[in-house]
């Protein structure tokens, strides 16, 4: 789909959910990202298997830069995920804990 279009995203996202839709028990998308998880190494390695096959079978391409495999714990739409856990990234909610109150009401309406 080509960049720059107004409503790609309207169209893009719907499809990338029926597509995942066989193998959503292993995989989740949030708008272009894309995510493949496992408990086990072995089954991890099936399931990413099966996911780029059906990538592929979806004549979709990936940015390999963008990619990351074999990891035991990524960041995914403001999330860490991995090793069993699943919380909110750090790095996202520290601008809220430091931030201070407002003074004034006019400080507290912007």
């Amino acid at each position: 789909m080509p960049f720059g279009l107004k409503c790609a995203s309207n169209s893009f996202i719907p499809a990338v959910q029926q597509m995942l839709q066989p193998i959503h028990e292993f995989c989740d998308s949030y708008a272009d990202d894309l995510a493949t998880f496992s408990d086990h190494w072995m089954t991890h390695l099936a399931h990413v298997r099966t996911f780029l096959s059906t990538i592929r079978d979806a004549g979709l391409t990936l940015k390999l830069e963008k990619c990351d495999f074999a990891k035991s714990q990524v960041t995914f739409v403001g999330h860490i995920i991995g090793s069993g856990r699943h919380g909110v990234d750090p790095s996202k909610v520290d601008c809220v804990e430091t931030m201070k109150p407002p003074t004034t009401k006019k400080k507290f309406v912007n």
